[in-house]
Protein backbone atom coordinates (compact mmCIF):
# COMPACT_ATOMS: atom_id res chain seq x y z
CA UNK A 1 0.00 0.00 0.00
CA UNK A 2 1.04 3.62 -0.49
CA UNK A 3 2.11 5.58 2.57
CA UNK A 4 -0.84 7.61 3.89
CA UNK A 5 0.67 10.92 2.78
CA UNK A 6 1.42 9.74 -0.75
CA UNK A 7 -1.87 7.88 -0.94
CA UNK A 8 -3.82 11.03 -0.10
CA UNK A 9 -1.82 13.04 -2.64
CA UNK A 10 -2.61 10.60 -5.46
CA UNK A 11 -6.31 10.26 -4.65
CA UNK A 12 -6.68 14.04 -4.26
CA UNK A 13 -5.03 14.53 -7.65
CA UNK A 14 -7.40 12.05 -9.26
CA UNK A 15 -10.49 13.59 -7.70
CA UNK A 16 -9.37 17.11 -8.62
CA UNK A 17 -9.01 15.90 -12.23
CA UNK A 18 -12.59 14.64 -12.27
CA UNK A 19 -12.09 10.92 -11.54
CA UNK A 20 -15.11 9.93 -9.43
CA UNK A 21 -15.34 6.19 -10.12
CA UNK A 22 -15.11 4.64 -6.64
CA UNK A 23 -14.12 1.19 -7.93
CA UNK A 24 -11.32 2.70 -9.97
CA UNK A 25 -10.04 4.83 -7.10
CA UNK A 26 -9.94 1.81 -4.80
CA UNK A 27 -8.09 -0.24 -7.42
CA UNK A 28 -5.45 2.49 -7.76
CA UNK A 29 -5.05 2.59 -3.97
CA UNK A 30 -4.15 -1.10 -4.00
CA UNK A 31 -1.16 -0.71 -6.33
CA UNK A 32 1.45 1.98 -5.57
CA UNK A 33 3.07 3.18 -8.81
CA UNK A 34 6.50 2.38 -7.38
CA UNK A 35 5.74 -1.33 -7.93
CA UNK A 36 5.79 -0.82 -11.68
CA UNK A 37 8.55 1.75 -12.09
CA UNK A 38 12.18 0.59 -12.38
CA UNK A 39 13.84 2.70 -9.68
CA UNK A 40 17.44 1.49 -9.56
CA UNK A 41 18.68 4.85 -8.25
CA UNK A 42 16.08 4.90 -5.46
CA UNK A 43 14.84 8.38 -6.40
CA UNK A 44 11.16 7.53 -6.80
CA UNK A 45 8.76 10.16 -5.51
CA UNK A 46 5.12 11.13 -5.89
CA UNK A 47 5.41 14.45 -7.68
CA UNK A 48 2.96 16.33 -9.90
CA UNK A 49 4.40 14.82 -13.08
CA UNK A 50 3.73 11.30 -11.78
CA UNK A 51 0.23 12.24 -10.63
CA UNK A 52 -0.44 13.57 -14.13
CA UNK A 53 0.64 10.21 -15.56
CA UNK A 54 -1.68 8.39 -13.13
CA UNK A 55 -4.57 10.68 -14.12
CA UNK A 56 -4.11 9.93 -17.85
CA UNK A 57 -4.23 6.17 -17.27
CA UNK A 58 -7.20 6.51 -14.91
CA UNK A 59 -9.09 8.53 -17.54
CA UNK A 60 -8.49 5.88 -20.19
CA UNK A 61 -9.67 3.10 -17.88
CA UNK A 62 -12.68 5.13 -16.76
CA UNK A 63 -13.73 5.91 -20.34
CA UNK A 64 -13.63 2.27 -21.41
CA UNK A 65 -15.30 0.71 -18.38
CA UNK A 66 -18.67 -0.64 -19.54
CA UNK A 67 -21.85 0.64 -17.95
CA UNK A 68 -23.00 -2.93 -17.32
CA UNK A 69 -21.66 -4.50 -14.13
CA UNK A 70 -20.24 -7.61 -15.79
CA UNK A 71 -16.60 -7.05 -16.71
CA UNK A 72 -15.04 -10.26 -17.96
CA UNK A 73 -12.25 -9.65 -20.48
CA UNK A 74 -10.18 -6.59 -21.27
CA UNK A 75 -7.24 -6.33 -23.68
CA UNK A 76 -4.35 -3.90 -23.29
CA UNK A 77 -1.86 -3.28 -26.08
CA UNK A 78 1.54 -1.61 -25.79
CA UNK A 79 1.98 -1.50 -22.00
CA UNK A 80 5.51 -0.71 -20.84
CA UNK A 81 5.57 -0.84 -17.03
CA UNK A 82 2.59 -3.13 -16.39
CA UNK A 83 0.94 -0.77 -13.88
CA UNK A 84 -2.17 -0.40 -16.05
CA UNK A 85 -2.62 -4.17 -15.98
CA UNK A 86 -2.23 -4.27 -12.21
CA UNK A 87 -5.03 -1.76 -11.70
CA UNK A 88 -7.25 -3.51 -14.25
CA UNK A 89 -6.77 -6.85 -12.47
CA UNK A 90 -9.05 -5.55 -9.71
CA UNK A 91 -11.72 -4.30 -12.11
CA UNK A 92 -11.92 -7.19 -14.61
CA UNK A 93 -12.12 -10.95 -14.23
CA UNK A 94 -9.34 -11.44 -16.79
CA UNK A 95 -6.76 -9.01 -18.19
CA UNK A 96 -5.01 -9.89 -21.44
CA UNK A 97 -2.02 -7.89 -22.60
CA UNK A 98 0.06 -7.81 -25.78
CA UNK A 99 3.72 -6.73 -25.69
CA UNK A 100 5.67 -6.42 -28.91
CA UNK A 101 8.98 -6.03 -27.04
CA UNK A 102 10.04 -9.43 -25.72
CA UNK A 103 12.40 -8.05 -23.06
CA UNK A 104 9.69 -5.74 -21.75
CA UNK A 105 7.22 -8.63 -21.69
CA UNK A 106 9.56 -10.65 -19.46
CA UNK A 107 9.98 -7.71 -17.05
CA UNK A 108 6.24 -7.21 -16.72
CA UNK A 109 5.67 -10.95 -16.35
CA UNK A 110 8.05 -11.05 -13.37
CA UNK A 111 6.21 -8.20 -11.65
CA UNK A 112 2.85 -9.90 -12.21
CA UNK A 113 4.18 -13.17 -10.78
CA UNK A 114 5.64 -11.44 -7.72
CA UNK A 115 2.23 -9.91 -7.03
CA UNK A 116 0.56 -13.29 -7.66
CA UNK A 117 -1.95 -11.79 -10.08
CA UNK A 118 -3.40 -14.96 -11.55
CA UNK A 119 -5.94 -13.17 -13.77
CA UNK A 120 -3.37 -11.25 -15.84
CA UNK A 121 -2.08 -12.91 -19.02
CA UNK A 122 0.71 -11.47 -21.15
CA UNK A 123 2.22 -12.56 -24.43
CA UNK A 124 4.74 -11.32 -26.94
CA UNK A 125 2.85 -10.69 -30.15
CA UNK A 126 2.06 -8.33 -32.97
CA UNK A 127 -0.67 -5.94 -31.90
CA UNK A 128 -2.66 -5.71 -35.14
CA UNK A 129 -4.36 -9.10 -34.73
CA UNK A 130 -5.39 -8.71 -31.11
CA UNK A 131 -5.98 -11.92 -29.14
CA UNK A 132 -8.50 -13.92 -31.14
CA UNK A 133 -8.48 -17.00 -28.89
CA UNK A 134 -10.12 -15.19 -25.97
CA UNK A 135 -12.60 -12.80 -27.60
CA UNK A 136 -14.85 -10.95 -27.06
CA UNK A 137 -13.54 -8.07 -24.95
CA UNK A 138 -15.66 -5.63 -22.95
CA UNK A 139 -12.93 -3.06 -23.59
CA UNK A 140 -9.60 -2.63 -25.36
CA UNK A 141 -7.01 -0.06 -24.28
CA UNK A 142 -4.47 0.44 -27.04
CA UNK A 143 -1.48 2.58 -26.16
CA UNK A 144 0.17 2.17 -29.54
CA UNK A 145 -0.82 4.47 -32.43
CA UNK A 146 -2.57 3.25 -35.56
CA UNK A 147 -2.33 4.84 -39.00
CA UNK A 148 -5.98 3.98 -39.73
CA UNK A 149 -9.08 2.33 -38.26
CA UNK A 150 -8.08 -0.86 -36.34
CA UNK A 151 -10.79 -3.03 -37.90
CA UNK A 152 -9.55 -6.38 -36.61
CA UNK A 153 -9.49 -5.11 -33.02
CA UNK A 154 -12.97 -3.62 -33.37
CA UNK A 155 -14.26 -7.03 -34.50
CA UNK A 156 -13.04 -8.44 -31.19
CA UNK A 157 -15.23 -6.15 -29.10
CA UNK A 158 -18.39 -7.42 -27.44
CA UNK A 159 -21.70 -5.63 -28.01
CA UNK A 160 -21.64 -1.99 -26.83
CA UNK A 161 -17.95 -2.29 -25.89
CA UNK A 162 -15.29 0.35 -26.59
CA UNK A 163 -11.71 0.59 -27.72
CA UNK A 164 -9.58 3.62 -26.89
CA UNK A 165 -6.81 4.07 -29.44
CA UNK A 166 -4.57 6.79 -30.94
CA UNK A 167 -5.30 7.14 -34.68
CA UNK A 168 -3.57 9.38 -37.18
CA UNK A 169 -5.73 12.23 -38.50
CA UNK A 170 -4.39 13.09 -41.95
CA UNK A 171 -6.28 16.38 -42.19
CA UNK A 172 -4.90 17.64 -38.89
CA UNK A 173 -1.53 15.90 -39.37
CA UNK A 174 -1.50 14.50 -35.84
CA UNK A 175 -2.60 11.54 -33.73
CA UNK A 176 -5.90 11.76 -31.86
CA UNK A 177 -6.93 9.47 -29.02
CA UNK A 178 -10.39 8.22 -29.96
CA UNK A 179 -13.09 6.03 -28.49
CA UNK A 180 -14.60 3.60 -31.01
CA UNK A 181 -17.50 1.25 -30.32
CA UNK A 182 -18.35 -2.09 -31.91
CA UNK A 183 -20.41 -0.25 -34.56
CA UNK A 184 -17.34 1.81 -35.57
CA UNK A 185 -18.81 5.03 -34.18
CA UNK A 186 -16.05 7.46 -33.18
CA UNK A 187 -15.91 9.77 -30.16
CA UNK A 188 -13.23 12.20 -29.08
CA UNK A 189 -11.57 11.49 -25.73
CA UNK A 190 -9.83 14.82 -24.91
CA UNK A 191 -6.69 12.83 -24.07
CA UNK A 192 -3.54 14.04 -25.83
CA UNK A 193 -1.42 11.36 -27.49
CA UNK A 194 1.72 13.17 -26.31
CA UNK A 195 0.62 12.51 -22.71
CA UNK A 196 0.41 8.78 -23.44
CA UNK A 197 3.68 8.60 -25.37
CA UNK A 198 5.65 10.17 -22.50
CA UNK A 199 3.80 8.36 -19.71
CA UNK A 200 6.12 6.44 -17.35
CA UNK A 201 3.37 4.18 -16.03
CA UNK A 202 1.80 2.69 -19.15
Amino acid sequence: MLLNKDNAKVIMGLRTSGIRNIELLKAIELFPPKIAVDDTKNIFQIDQALINDIVIIARMIDLTMPIKKTRTNILTIGVLSGWTNMVLSVLYRRVYSLCFNKTNKIKIQKKIQLLDLKNVFIRHSSFEDGWKEVVPFEAIICLYPFASMPNELIRQLSKDALIIVPIYNRKKNKYEVLLINDKKELYESNILFSKIKKNKLI
